[in-house]
């Protein structure tokens, strides 16, 4: 029988082995759908000059743009990828059954696990799947060329956008290879997390092992924790995890954050990006007496920060934060600089039901901003704004309010 930590090895090597194969598919599928955007473009009405007309052909073709798009981009050879990809699944759950069997005599898998598996297989089609390409990359795609047509721009100026939008160039990924990317990894690794804890908890495990590899923009907290899992604590007790969260590793000190009191992370710039969005859900008759509530989250919604605090007004709410001390269940946690983020919203008026307002507005890295600070204001006359400082500023990790 296999030693667990060469299944667990295994396991690891199978996810990441997985997330790549699916990602390197991906820049055949952006080619197509840009071939498809050029073929559409040349069928534009269009003025000398080059500028697009706003006429009934040209509204005629937005309307055709999302289904010819997805036709060709969610494709029979696309979901045979994803097919492969869902069947990881059931492999990481053969591996993880394979670590317990290993780790404990006479072991049974909880039957909740099973109604897991099925959730968050899910989950993955419907990010991945036909409604989850519609909705974050073709849709985009035909508000830029909507945009366009309304504005009277220039049929090289929309070809260029959408190019830069949906393709790889030497500096950045294609939307679909950085949101296929995105998803596998917090789909695939989330699964095998939560398969394990279950597990574990049912089993009354109490001594845990760090697991994880390193990029270029792990935290200090990551890093001392790889390099104390091969050293000092290749395991460490349920007792220890307060410790390790006040920053103590191995008897060293890591730098805490003051403001969340857990290890600071080493975030290499900033998110940065201002957008106003109509709403219109805040009842400024009865602030006081609703439910308001901001969380960071990625573009599939699967992984988001845990609630952010906010300050209520006559006639606002706010939040403030500094994207280094978001945490997920009291953790830190590490943003992307790929991805564009975005805000989800939830309001409660009484004795109404919640409602989820998921942002337009996206938090996105900008190589110039180095104030990690945003505020977001929700107001009463329905709308949204974000701000935060560009470029340098002694203002960093203080809100402007």
């Amino acid at each position: 029988m296999p030693q667990p930590d060469k299944i667990i090895e295994e396991l690891e090597s199978l996810i990441e082995k997985r997330i790549n194969t699916f990602t390197d598919a991906m820049p055949s599928v952006q080619r197509q759908a840009y071939a498809e955007v050029l073929d559409l473009a040349s069928q534009l009405d269009k003025y000398k000059d080059g500028r697009i007309k706003v006429s009934a052909t040209n509204i005629r073709l937005i309307a055709k743009i999302k289904q010819r798009l997805l036709e060709v981009m969610v494709d029979g050879k696309y979901e045979r990828e994803l097919k492969k990809l869902i069947s990881t699944y059931d492999d990481i759950t053969k591996l993880q059954n394979a670590y317990f069997s290993a780790t404990v005599k006479d072991f049974t898998v909880p039957t909740v696990l099973a109604e897991l598996q099925k959730q968050s297989i899910d989950i993955t089609i419907e990010s991945l799947g036909r409604s989850g390409i519609e909705v974050n990359i073709v849709n985009p795609v035909r508000d830029i060329l909507t945009r366009n047509i309304t504005s009277g721009g220039k049929i090289a100026d929309f070809t260029e956008e959408v190019r830069a939008y949906l393709l790889n160039d030497k500096e950045t990924e294609g939307r679909m290879v950085k949101y296929a990317k995105q998803i596998t990894t917090d789909a695939l690794n989330q699964y095998s997390r939560n398969y394990n804890k279950v597990v574990s908890d049912d089993l009354g495990f109490v001594f845990y092992r760090y697991s994880g590899s390193l990029r270029e923009t792990s935290r200090e907290f990551c890093i001392k924790m790889i390099e104390a899992k091969r050293t000092c604590m290749p395991y460490f007790h349920v007792s220890q995890i307060a410790e390790l969260l006040s920053g103590k590793i191995c008897g060293e000190q890591i730098h805490i954050n003051k403001k969340s009191g857990l290890p600071t992370g080493y975030f290499d710039g900033c998110i940065s990006y201002v957008s106003v969005d109509d709403f219109g859900f805040l009842d400024a008759t009865d602030l006081p007496n609703s439910v308001y509530k901001l969380q960071v989250a990625n573009p599939s919604g699967l992984a988001q920060s845990d609630e952010i605090e906010f300050t209520l007004y006559d006639d606002r709410i706010t939040w403030c934060f500094d994207v280094s001390e978001l945490t997920n269940g009291g953790l830190p946690i590490e943003l992307s600089c790929d991805i564009n983020y975005k805000l989800l919203i939830t309001a409660q008026c009484l004795e109404e039901l919640a409602t989820e307002y998921t942002s337009i507005t996206t938090l996105r890295y900008n190589q110039d901003g180095w104030d990690c600070t945003f505020v977001v204001e929700a107001c009463w006359s329905g709308w949204l704004e974000v701000r935060s400082p560009v470029g340098p500023s002694p203002a960093l990790n203080r809100c402007p309010h």
